[in-house]
């Protein structure tokens, strides 16, 4: 430390050994005697909260020095005595840089995640410690980040330009097979080595797919190099739960945009083109550019130079997009699926891949196998297995096995094509689409009437939507004009080309096509949430009598514009022609306006009656507690709360009907909800189960004892909210 003051962030991807490295030179020095006599390491791992000033800097400092060197002993104590000195930062600065030179020492500090104690610090803080680092010759300091610190290359920040960086990047070919053997030594095993004599393009593989993360190519060995009977994939599964907190705040840490953005990347798992991310995202191209150099600053994504300007952009951390796909990708589209599928692409030939699923067929078979595991390589199996019959075993087996230990997987296991062809006969009327496409291909017109069969069949029948979409336009061009309506569908549900699906709707239109109406209208209110023009088509498609119009008006006339005289009208209309929603929405509206409660009740009773979901169940809950019919609201609410996905998902709605049993003094029966819901109600609605024990506290007296400080804002207010509730709805 003779030359000017050099100070370092190592940076790199969460996973990529950042922490790993700090403490290896950290304990490096420590265990080097020569070092010891002249250098002092200390350490602040990322959860040490306590450092929010710099004063407190030099105070932790201090504190580690008095529990490794009994000479340092009084130091934190020392510095106390003048806590109320003015200058006590620079005074607590001067008396350790003091002892230091006493004892000959300098010091090296080492701090993770350098970037949140940095954010803590007052822009003052800062530029002191700037100033401290540059003339101190005595201190030395390395941190590490997971992203790239805006103070860092913010030439309005203090430390712009300051710290040396050094990035961790991902391990390259060699390096891996280093790593992994070194995991085989440590396993005392020789899969690695066996797999690198005979098969080396599969290490590149799980280095691909791990985007050469070493804590992610760990987690990934066993599942991948291990023969499994799921029990890895078990573990994986529990992984994902464990850095769901982690990627969740790393994704709440963007923007609304950046969010978007990574969603559409993360989906695709494949490298995407700048303007695939534009078209998904309906944002202008300079905003999506922007974003992406931020994200790839950000170490989020990386970008990969083509032929041409247009890059491609893939998420840096393909754990992070394993996790986003399990938790985020739709069963529908496979998506979920789509990185365990580019993995055994790569990882097997085809003579592998067909022993892979004869061996994993035969697990099935014994029935010994977790079921997640079963349904995510089966179906990942399923889109590359070389031979239909053995694919039709595979998912036959796959079926049996879920159904037979009663796993709710059993619903998205897909259909063979072997299956998908027994069921049909010749051509159209036996459902055998590809021969059907082949004899009307052979079939020589002009009238638009082949391509259009053949349209219907990719989109009705095949899904395959591209080719739906070319012959479509073929049929179109041969004056097949009722297919704007089906094309314009065909844009706005599968390719979301919204503008596309605008300009097809309205060519319907033009033939009197009161579902093109209607679901013009749906656009302008869903997606453009222009409510004057869905205002218009809505109120085109009614005048054609269509039914469900009449109730999106009312909503739209109820939700968006306020004026519930219209609202109540076209609600009566829908009513009147047997529309359920528009029974739940009357019921509900007079609800939130506090009027009419026996009409709400014979409404909400009325759609209760003729759907029983637990939305129809919620609505007419409510109106019975509004009617003071007690006991029949307690026994239709004991339904509702039976119902996981509305505990966990339907936060407002829940919070409203409990509010309402509180509000009615239904508090035993509440109280029961809380204590006896197999959903953990009380741990998701703690505020709600406190405001109630306050209203219980005779019968409990010591349970309002147990709540946080933190609580008592929000739970004085829901208390707040109850008592007005109750004059409300008296």
């Amino acid at each position: 430390m003779k030359n000017a003051p050099q100070h370092f962030i190592i940076q790199g991807v969460r996973g990529s050994g950042k922490t790993t490295l700090l403490l290896r030179i950290f304990y490096e020095i420590t265990e080097n005697n020569n070092l010891c006599k002249w250098l002092i390491p200390i350490r602040f791992n990322e959860e040490q909260y306590g450092i929010s000033k710099l004063y407190k800097l030099w105070e932790n400092i201090s504190k580690e020095l008095e529990n490794t060197d009994d000479t340092y002993l009084g130091l934190l104590d020392e510095m106390q005595k003048s806590i109320d000195n003015e200058n006590y930062e620079e005074y607590c600065y001067n008396l350790l840089f003091l002892k230091l030179k006493e004892n000959g020492k300098k010091l090296i500090v080492f701090i993770d995640n350098i970037g949140d104690r940095l954010d803590k610090f007052t822009k003052k803080e800062l530029q002191r410690l700037r100033e401290v680092l540059i003339t101190n010759n005595n201190i030395r300091l390395i941190g590490s980040s997971s992203v790239v610190l805006e103070s860092t290359y913010n030439y309005k920040e203090a430390f712009y330009d300051f710290f040396k960086i050094i990035n961790l990047n991902e391990l390259k070919k060699e390096e891996t097979k280093a790593f992994l053997l070194q995991l085989d030594k440590e396993n005392k095993e020789k899969a690695i080595e066996e797999i690198i004599n005979k098969q080396p393009g599969r290490i590149e593989a799980l280095r691909i797919l791990t985007g050469g993360v070493p804590r992610t190519m760990v987690l990934l060995y066993e599942i991948f190099i291990k023969d499994s009977n799921g029990d890895s994939f078990h573990n994986l599964e529990e992984i994902l739960d464990s850095v769901t907190p982690l990627y969740k705040h790393r994704m709440d840490d963007l923007s609304t945009q950046q969010q978007e953005i990574v969603d559409v990347i993360a989906l695709n798992w494949d490298a995407i083109p700048v303007k695939d991310i534009v078209r998904k995202t309906r944002m202008e191209s300079k905003a999506v550019s922007s974003q992406l150099n931020l994200l790839e600053k950000n170490n989020i994504i990386i970008k990969k130079a083509t032929s041409t300007k247009n890059n491609f952009y893939q998420l840096k951390e393909r754990f992070f997009n394993i996790w986003y796909l399990m938790r985020n990708g739709r069963n529908s589209d496979k998506s979920k699926v789509k990185w365990l599928v580019k993995f055994l692409e790569i990882w097997c030939n085809s003579g592998d891949l067909e022993n892979m699923i004869k061996s994993h067929i035969q697990k099935l078979k014994s029935n010994k196998m977790y079921d997640k595991y079963a349904y995510h390589v089966s179906e990942a199996y399923a889109q590359l297995v070389p031979s239909a019959n053995l694919q039709k075993e595979l998912l036959d087996e796959s079926r049996k096995y879920l159904t037979s230990i009663g796993s709710e997987l059993i619903c998205d296991i897909s259909e063979s094509d072997v299956d998908y062809l027994n069921k049909i006969d010749e051509f159209i009327k036996n459902k055998d689409y590809q021969k059907a496409i082949k004899k009307l291909l052979t079939i020589n017109s002009n009238t638009g009437v082949i391509e259009k069969t053949i349209a219907e069949i990719y989109d009705v029948l095949i899904k395959d939507y591209y080719k739906a979409e070319k012959y479509y336009l073929m049929a179109l061009e041969k004056n097949q004009t009722d297919l704007n309506f089906n094309l314009a569908l065909l844009y706005k549900k599968e390719f979301k080309d919204y503008e596309k699906a605008k300009k097809y709707y309205l060519l319907a239109i033009k033939k009197g096509y009161s579902s093109a109406m209607y679901n013009l209208a749906l656009l302008y209110d869903e997606e453009y949430k222009d409510f004057k023009k869905s205002e218009k088509y809505y109120l085109m498609a009614i005048g054609k009598g269509h039914i469900k119009a009449m109730n999106n008006l009312a909503f739209l006339y109820d939700t968006e514009f306020k004026d519930y005289e219209k609202a109540e009208k076209y609600y009566l209309k829908a009513i009147e022609n047997g529309n359920i929603r528009a029974m739940n929405n009357l019921a509900f509206m007079y609800f939130r306006l506090k009027i009419k409660k026996e009409k709400a009740l014979k409404y909400s009773l009325s759609a209760y009656k003729n759907e029983v979901n637990v939305f129809r169940k919620q609505t007419y809950a409510i109106a019975l507690l509004w009617n003071n019919n007690v006991q029949e609201a307690n026994e239709v609410s004991q339904l509702i709360f039976e119902n996981e996905e509305f505990v966990n998902e339907n936060i407002e709605d829940v919070k409203l009907l409990l509010t309402m049993l509180i509000a009615k003094k239904q508090y035993n029966f509440t109280h029961k909800l809380f204590e006896e819901n197999k959903f953990n109600l009380k741990d998701k609605y703690k505020p709600i189960y406190y405001a109630l024990m306050s209203f219980m506290k005779d019968s409990y007296p010591d349970e309002m004892n147990k709540m946080g400080e933190e609580l008592k804002d929000v739970v004085d207010a829901i208390i707040k909210e109850i008592n007005q509730t109750s004059i409300d709805y008296a």
